[in-house]
């Protein structure tokens, strides 16, 4: 999985401005996870800006001497991030057991788009430190996975399926609107995160790449009915065409005469 190459590239690109990125990361990642699941994606700023400050001893200093303004770090982590998960796509159609993939591109769509909503103007600085709470929080997990893979051949990606769910419940209502189909993460058991960010993951992999539904539902582990239903509930566009290389002649045949 390409965990490795994303939290590298922000290592490279902090380390111009801290000494050690490694062990700033390590420090932050450490004391967010330790935060309560229903605080942790509202206030992990906080925890951020106490290492900064620590660090450089003011926030404002901090940012004086990062390589690149906000809008081009946005723009390079959002390219880094596409990179991913165009390699995360291909991965998941190729594996045994797609899973782990899909979980991983959902989280980096997470990413995604809460640098997309960071570019709204009428945003609130609570919406704001919300935003960068479950921006910094999600990534935490990533990164914590990240150390895990290193030592181990295999990672278990269920608290980072469990920390989506509860992620994008602090957005909704705040910067995205509500939603009553949404579950409740206090009543979400690991098993059931798995399978909501598995879903979500095959929704992307439909959209970024020319698959059929049936591969689709494969992924998602769904009938094609209860998939299609994930797609249009999830604003994806259904394209129809032959779900079969019989069904492919078939049409061909038919074009030739």
């Amino acid at each position: 999985m390409p965990l490795g190459s994303v939290v590298r590239q922000i290592e490279a690109a902090t380390s111009i401005s801290i000494d050690d990125p490694e062990a700033f990361l390590e420090a932050v990642v450490d004391d967010i996870l330790a935060q309560p699941l229903d605080t942790r994606f509202t206030d992990s700023i906080e925890v951020f800006e106490e290492h900064v400050t620590e660090e450089f001893g003011t926030i404002e200093a901090f940012a004086s001497i990062l390589p690149v303004d906000n809008e081009n770090a946005i723009q390079f982590v959002e390219s880094m991030l596409d990179m991913a998960m165009d390699d995360l796509v291909k991965d998941a159609l190729h594996a045994d057991d797609p899973t782990g993939y899909l979980i991983l591109l959902s989280a980096f769509e997470f990413l995604n788009s809460c640098l997309l909503l960071s570019r709204r103007d009428d945003l609130d600085e609570s919406q704001r430190r919300i935003l960068a709470s479950s921006f910094i929080a999600v990534y935490a997990r990533i990164y914590r996975a990240w150390q895990i893979e290193k030592e181990k051949s295999e990672v278990d990606l269920g608290p980072l399926a469990q920390d989506l769910v509860w992620a994008r419940d602090a957005l909704l209502g705040e910067l995205l609107p509500p939603s009553e189909e949404y579950p409740d993460p206090s009543n979400t058991s690991a098993y059931q995160s798995v399978e909501v960010q598995r879903r979500a993951g095959a929704v992307l992999v439909y959209d970024r790449d020319e698959i059929s539904i049936g591969r689709g539902a494969e992924l998602a582990g769904l009938t094609q009915n209860e998939f299609q239903k994930v797609l249009k509930a999830s604003d994806v566009e259904i394209q129809y065409g032959p779900e079969s290389a019989e069904e492919l002649l078939s049409e061909d045949r038919l074009i030739d005469e």
